[in-house]
């Protein structure tokens, strides 16, 4: 993977880039669109197959490749449920920011829909919590964002990383950045085909029962098993289960689990490491994501969790390199 490293989310605070003050961008939006947040971008420009999955609502490119968006989270979803705290999951976040840089890639470097973006590394750091809060209607977003170290063969885009703010109602929930490889048609397959090569089925394998506990509401939203339990000790483990039928982790056929569903597998075992009143004590305060490479769906995975400093690292995947690595730094104490 390329050293993507040395752009991370530190680059971004609030007292950089972009200025300060939510006015010109929202003036900017409003420019385009009495009603940014009316209706949501064509599903083709973030690709989606389900207009339902589509959390963007309006892009406007500016220039020197920013844009400003406008995005959309509706009160209640049926897998990004609000947590315990009364606040939009954050993982939301991380969905939004991804569709945004789908976009802007689309719109802004002309990337082709029949091309495959394939998302290598994500930060992104909450500076609000209470902004996360549910409210009487939907929350309307402001995200401003910049493209930056672009890599082209030719005409063709081949990595692209892009920084973003994001606001709501003139307050700034956070910032994040974030790394994205592109591909054609014909190089996305072998990739998939060398993540399948080698690997084993994963063995007839229940869901862990801990949905209350890790804040899902039902027993297909959980996505570890027990096929490679270990614990108690530093280290907790277990295997990656994942249905390719899941409506909101898989919009159309694929053979690959998504980017969001590999974070998401990530935040289960980060909670549930945690114990008792996980539910509680899980606030994300930063979240770093690398993701090195694709990991084919209903195979058998290991995944396994340990305390750091601050917080809790997942590392999906065996061996010294594993495919997925998540760094969750956490509000809470213990």
């Amino acid at each position: 993977m390329p050293p993507f490293q040395e752009h991370g989310v530190g680059e971004l605070t609030l007292s950089s880039w972009p200025p300060l003050g939510f006015t010109p961008t929202e003036r900017e939006l409003l420019r385009a669109r009495d009603d940014p947040w009316r209706a949501g971008i064509p599903r083709q420009l973030v690709n989606r197959q389900s207009v339902a999955q589509v959390l963007l609502t309006t892009v406007v490119p500016l220039e020197r490749g920013e844009a400003v968006l406008a995005a959309q989270w509706a009160r209640s979803q049926r897998f990004f449920a609000p947590n315990a705290h009364g606040e939009h999951d954050p993982m939301l976040l991380l969905e939004t920011f991804w569709q945004g840089a789908v976009a802007v890639a689309h719109i802004q470097l002309g990337v082709d829909n029949a091309a495959e973006l394939v998302l290598r590394e994500l930060e992104f750091a909450i500076d609000d919590h209470t902004l996360l809060a549910v409210g009487p209607n939907p929350a309307n977003l402001v995200i401003r964002t910049r493209l930056r170290a672009l890599r082209w063969r030719g005409s063709e885009l081949r990595r692209a990383q892009i920084d973003a703010r994001v606001w709501r109602g003139g307050r700034c929930i956070g910032v994040g950045t974030c790394a994205f490889s592109c591909f054609d048609a014909g190089f996305a397959e072998r990739l998939r085909g060398r993540a399948h090569a080698g690997a084993t089925h994963l063995p007839e394998c229940a869901p862990l029962d801990v949905a209350p506990a890790i804040g899902r509401l039902a027993a297909e939203d959980v996505l570890l098993c027990r096929c490679h339990a270990a614990g108690p000790g530093r280290r907790f483990r277990w295997s990656l289960r994942i249905d390719a039928n899941h409506p909101a982790l898989f919009d159309g056929e694929r053979d690959v689990v998504s980017a969001i569903g590999l974070a998401e597998a990530a935040r289960q075992a980060a909670q549930l490491s945690l114990g008792e009143h996980a539910v509680r004590r899980f606030r994300v305060r930063r979240l770093k994501l690398h993701y090195n490479d694709a990991v084919p769906v209903g195979r058998a995975v290991p995944l396994s969790c340990e305390p750091v400093r601050g917080g809790r690292q997942v590392m999906i995947g065996s061996g010294d390199d594993p495919a997925v690595t998540a760094r969750f730094d956490l509000e809470s104490r213990e």
